[in-house]
C-alpha cells in the first residue's frame, strides 16, 4: 500500500504558502471581511450566537432543518464571505475549476444521510445561499490532501489524576482566511448525543469534537494515491459528525466507520471516558481498516499523518515514526504521571507547524477544553478555557 510522507522541508513550504495566502487575502479583502466581530448576543429560535472577545460561540438546538436554519441566519454574512473567499483560494491553489469541485460533490451527495442533507438545506435557507454551495463546503476536502495534523490521548497512569486528556492540533491551509472565522459550536440535536465542535460557518460536519458522553475524535489525513472509485462514499466530515453524535465508546465509533462507505484515507484518534478511559487510532482507506491500540502497556496513544499498522507486516513500535510522531511520544513519556491540560505538547520544536488553525486540549470528564484559534500558528496560543454542560456553554 503506497503512501507518501511529507518531506523534511514541508514546514518551510507551508510557511511560504501561508505567506502567499496572507497576501492573497489582503488583495481579496479577506482581512476586511473577517475582522474581529464585536461582542454581543443574537438569537434565532432556540439558536444563539454569542461573541466574546472576538470568538464566535454558536448554540444550535432542535430538529435537523431547524438547527441548520439557526446557523445560517446567525452567521449569514460570514458564511457568504467564507464561501466566496476561501473556496476561490482553494480552487486557485489546487488548479481546479469550481465546476469540477461541484461535480465531485454531487458524486458524494447520495451517501450523505437524509438528516444531514436536511441540516445542510437549513443552513442554505437561513444564510440565503444556494444549497450547492453548502454541499461544496462539505465535500471539497475529498479533493484536497494537504493536512498535517497531530493528536494524542492520555489517561490512567499517564495523567496526573487518571482522567482522560485529549489533545488535537489541526494543521491545514488557511489561505489567509480560514483561521479568521472559526466557530466553537454546541450542537444539541433532537436525536443523538450533544457535542462541542470546532468548525467553520456553514458546516454541519466536524473535524474536531467532544461529546457529552466523553467521546473525543481527531481525524488526520494520510496522503496517498487512490483509485477514482474509492473516492465515492460518505464525505468524511459527515462521517466524523456521525461518530461524535451517535457513539459513546471507541468500539461504537469504529463500528460506524466499518459499516460506512468511506472515501479518502485517514487516521482518526478516538478517545472515551466510559466505561473506562481508553483510546485507539483507526487507520483506514476506502477498502481497509486497522485499529491500533496503545503499545507496551502505555496509557497513551499518538497519531500523525502516516499509517503505523494498516498495510504493514508488523505494526511499528513507538520508537519508529516520521517527523512529529516520536517527539509527541517522548513528551508524553517525559510527563508520565504528571500529564495535564497545560502541558505544552504542540508547542514543541518539530511538532509545531506554521499553519495550525486551531489547537484544542480537552478534559471531557470535567466538561472543559482549552482552545487556541483566530491566529496562526494557533499552537502558540493564547488559549482560552471553555466550560460546557448539557445546556451548552457555561460563561
Amino acid at each position: 500500500m503506497k503512501q507518501f510522507v511529507l518531506p523534511i522541508f514541508h514546514r518551510a513550504f507551508l510557511a511560504v504558502i501561508e505567506t502567499v495566502s496572507v497576501v492573497y487575502a489582503g488583495i481579496g479583502g479577506g482581512r476586511a471581511r473577517f475582522g474581529v466581530p464585536p461582542d454581543g448576543e443574537h438569537a434565532c429560535g432556540k439558536g444563539r450566537l454569542i461573541v466574546r472577545g472576538g470568538w464566535r460561540f454558536l448554540h444550535l438546538e432542535g430538529g435537523d432543518f431547524e438547527r441548520g436554519a439557526q446557523q445560517g441566519a446567525l452567521l449569514a454574512s460570514v458564511i457568504r464571505d467564507l464561501l466566496d473567499q476561501y473556496l476561490k483560494a482553494i480552487t486557485w491553489f489546487r488548479l481546479m475549476r469550481r465546476t469540477e469541485i461541484v461535480r465531485r460533490g454531487k458524486r458524494l451527495e447520495p451517501f450523505i444521510p437524509p438528516a444531514f442533507i436536511e441540516e445542510m438545506r437549513g443552513i442554505a435557507h437561513g444564510a440565503g445561499v444556494p444549497y450547492e454551495d453548502i454541499l461544496i463546503g462539505h465535500t471539497f476536502l475529498e479533493a484536497v490532501q494537504a493536512a498535517s495534523c497531530s493528536c494524542y490521548a492520555a489517561y490512567g497512569r499517564a495523567t496526573r489524576d487518571g482522567r482522560l486528556i485529549f489533545g488535537r492540533n489541526l494543521d491545514f491551509m488557511s489561505m489567509g482566511v480560514a483561521h479568521r472565522c472559526q466557530v466553537v459550536a454546541f450542537h444539541k440535536p433532537d436525536r443523538g448525543i450533544p457535542f462541542v465542535s470546532v468548525a467553520w460557518p456553514g458546516w454541519c460536519g466536524t473535524l474536531t469534537a467532544v461529546n457529552l458522553e466523553g467521546l473525543c475524535i481527531g481525524p488526520l489525513n494520510v496522503p496517498r494515491l487512490v483509485r477514482g472509485e474509492d473516492m465515492i462514499g460518505q464525505p468524511y466530515v459527515i462521517l466524523f459528525r456521525r461518530m461524535v453524535q451517535e457513539a459513546r465508546t471507541c468500539d461504537e465509533a469504529v463500528e460506524i466507520l466499518r459499516t460506512s462507505r468511506r472515501t479518502f484515507s485517514n487516521n482518526v484518534l478516538i478517545a472515551q471516558t466510559q466505561p473506562r478511559p481508553h483510546a485507539v487510532v483507526a487507520e483506514y482507506t476506502a477498502r481497509d481498516i486497522a485499529v491500533r491500540e496503545p503499545r507496551n502497556g502505555n496509557d497513551f496513544i499518538v497519531s500523525t499523518n502516516h499509517f503505523r499498522k494498516l498495510g504493514r507486516d508488523a505494526e511499528w513500535s513507538d520508537e519508529t515514526g516520521f517527523s512529529r510522531y516520536p517527539k509527541i511520544v517522548s513528551a508524553l513519556r517525559a510527563a508520565q504521571g504528571r500529564m495535564s491540560m497545560h502541558k505544552p505538547v504542540f508547542q514543541l520544536p518539530r511538532v509545531a507547524l506554521p499553519n495550525s488553525l486551531h489547537t484544542l486540549v480537552a478534559e471531557p470528564e470535567r466538561g472543559m477544553v482549552r482552545l487556541s484559534l483566530g491566529r496562526i500558528p494557533a499552537a502558540e496560543g493564547p488559549y482560552r478555557a471553555i466550560r460546557y454542560d448539557e445546556d451548552g456553554f457555561v460563561f
